[in-house]
């Protein structure tokens, strides 16, 4: 938030919100971090007193999509496009705000006709088993990536995130 008072300096405006927590990061500029949906009332004071109250509705930070070096609706994928990848991330499609979703963890399936492999991995930067089946991969390979779970600035609480499938062409 980006808060001014007219006649006052920066470093004397000071905020508080009704359900939750704000924290100034600079002069005239605020993070709130809201506990709950809903309403909330932001109130500003200046030189210690209360110049003005705003109420804000607060929503829900939607979950981000599965990226893989921008890719992130699934579907073909070049093979040695697939191959340069490094990593797995959770972005945003159309959301107005800056949100950072951290990835735990998730699976990685490789199939190829009939056969399956599955690898787990705990960090976004591929592991070296996630590594070494993209190495093996061919044309016509299908890959998932299912179970992911990601933290973003307004829990602790993981997500589940919707999966995703790439075929190699």
């Amino acid at each position: 938030l980006d808060i001014a008072v007219p006649g006052v300096s920066a470093k004397e405006i000071s905020a508080e919100i009704s359900k939750g927590t704000i924290r100034k990061t600079g002069n005239g500029h605020f993070v709130a971090m809201p506990v709950s949906v809903g309403k909330a009332i932001i109130t500003v004071k200046a030189r210690g007193k209360e110049v003005s109250r705003h109420e804000f509705r607060v929503k829900r930070i939607p979950d981000p999509v599965i990226a893989l070096t921008g890719v992130t609706a699934g579907g073909n994928i070049r093979l040695r496009t697939f191959k340069s990848i490094t990593g797995i991330q959770a972005i945003f499609d159309n959301y107005d705000f800056e949100a950072a979703f951290a990835i735990k963890t998730y699976r990685v399936i490789f199939q190829r006709g009939d056969r399956q492999q599955m690898v787990d991995a705990t960090s976004p930067v591929f592991n070296k088993e996630i590594r070494k089946l993209m190495e093996e991969a061919k044309v016509g390979d299908v890959i998932v990536f299912t179970d992911v779970m990601a933290v973003g600035p307004d829990s602790t609480t993981p997500r589940r995130l919707a999966e995703v499938v790439f075929t190699l062409i």
